[in-house]
């Protein structure tokens, strides 16, 4: 049973250097101050660090839309985009409309900040990207743009549509299952965090969840071997037989449990 932790050490016997991993979460609320201190502190000691994918890189915006001749009321209806529309201005005072062009699951993520309170906050991502530059460490993603945005097209935009639209059914619903997923991560219940995640991909789960941990798992291997880094990615991804630090171990790396001490 891996130890409740965000933070990992992978060390190998050949190599001088250990290197850091370090599970984000998509969002940041203030209760996350004391973790990016932590992430200060190891970044600072690292000569690079890794994102899941470079923020240096300004991506196309039509890379997140609906094909241009598409939009959500297509893919629903009329009907039920306008209760979506009412019920998301009600609750949220989300406007439907600003997003009737994008892809539905980059709303959905809009749409979490908004149920959470969080829209005013960057993500722990872009804060590590910040910090990375303030302490002029090199700067990479641990995989590319493009892989990232082959993923995401491959999950069907009926699925995208659907789950959107069921999200809009039940928002106190959906705002208890966040909240509960944020307090597994503030408590880094690491194994829980990776069940409910499993639980939440449901059929996507091979697509979002274990070939990707077979990609970052290969990487960090690889780059770890070239400099001592630190590396930050999802933090459902860490945990279980088929997680990134399990994959880690089987290489022949160590991996270990970072506690406050070891800071």
């Amino acid at each position: 049973m891996l130890k409740n932790s965000l933070f990992w050490e992978i060390d190998s016997p050949e190599i001088d250097h250990k290197s850091y991993i370090f599970g984000k979460i998509h969002l940041y609320r203030e209760s996350h101050a004391e973790i990016m201190k932590r992430v200060e502190t190891i970044i600072e000691s690292v000569d690079k660090v890794f994102t899941e994918a470079s923020l240096e890189i300004n991506p196309d915006k039509s890379l997140y839309q609906l094909p241009p001749n598409m939009d959500l009321i297509d893919l629903i209806g009329i009907h039920k985009y306008d209760r979506v529309k009412m019920i998301l201005k009600k609750s949220l005072d989300f406007n439907l409309d600003h997003f009737k062009k994008a892809l539905p699951l980059m709303t959905n993520q809009q749409i979490t900040l908004h149920v959470m309170g969080l829209t005013q906050y960057p993500p722990i991502d872009a804060l590590i990207y910040q910090s990375a530059l303030r302490h002029e460490k090199e700067y990479s993603g641990i995989e590319t743009l493009g892989e990232q945005m082959e993923i995401l097209q491959k999950i069907p935009i009926e699925y995208q549509s659907r789950s959107l639209v069921k999200m809009s059914r039940n928002i106190k619903g959906f705002r208890k299952k966040i909240a509960h997923m944020i307090d597994l991560y503030d408590q880094q219940k690491i194994t829980l965090l990776y069940k409910s995640s499993k639980k939440e991909m449901g059929e996507l789960r091979k697509l979002l969840l274990y070939d990707r941990n077979i990609v970052l798992a290969n990487r960090i291997s690889n780059f770890h071997k070239e400099a001592k880094s630190f590396f930050t990615f999802g933090a459902g991804h860490l945990a279980g037989n088929g997680g990134v630090l399990a994959l880690l171990k089987r290489k022949g790396l160590s991996i270990k449990a970072i506690t406050n001490r070891d800071l």
